[in-house]
């Protein structure tokens, strides 16, 4: 199963032996700067680690399981 958000902060705050609390206002603070980069059409680059980008992609066909309805 992947870590989940509690998870990265309880790993966080005890490799660092910072408070709970602590590390998840620093988790937190990153993860609304990322968004806020996203949102502003930026690119973030963290070296050794990955890219985050936004794309545009060409819109599909959904289908709704319990009624097949599909929707655009």
């Amino acid at each position: 199963m992947a870590p989940t958000k509690r998870d990265l902060v309880a790993c966080i705050a005890e490799s660092t032996g910072a408070t709970h609390t602590c590390a998840k206002a620093v988790v937190q603070a990153f993860l609304d700067e990322v968004s806020h980069e996203l949102a502003r059409g930026n690119r973030i680059e963290l070296r050794d680690f990955g890219v985050f980008e936004t794309r545009v992609v060409a819109p599909r066909m959904a289908q709704n399981p319990k009624t097949l309805e599909q929707d655009r």
